[in-house]
């Protein structure tokens, strides 16, 4: 069962429980700028106890390497500790991006592209 997430005031960075654990919403910007709350956000999360985690890219218009970076490291943190994880409803400027990068394999194994 998850662990009681809290929801935070910012902007982009909403939480909250599912049945397969935490749901993460990404913002419509996830550039350099936003990398830091995204790594506190993931981090707080990750001090909660190990869950299943679903990143929520449906609103992402922009998305910039420092972000993904963070993403491809919370989803191997979560692997290495039999979790689950996916990107749910990605963008067509989210799966731009991980295109653009060469993260065809990362992108096909976690995302869900139902939505």
């Amino acid at each position: 069962m998850p662990k009681k997430i809290s929801k935070s005031d910012k902007e982009g960075s909403k939480k909250a429980n599912s049945a397969a654990g935490a749901v993460f919403h990404l913002p419509e910007t996830a550039d350099i700028s936003y990398s830091s709350d995204l790594y506190k956000n993931l981090a707080k999360l990750f001090e909660e106890g190990p869950t299943d985690l679903a990143i929520d890219c449906s609103k992402v218009k922009r998305i910039t390497t420092p972000c993904v970076q963070i993403i491809l490291s919370a989803a191997q943190t979560l692997e290495s500790q039999d979790k689950k994880f996916s990107l749910d409803h990605p963008s067509e400027d989210f799966c731009q991006a991980f295109f653009d990068l060469g993260l065809v394999e990362q992108f096909n194994k976690w995302s869900l592209m139902n939505g």
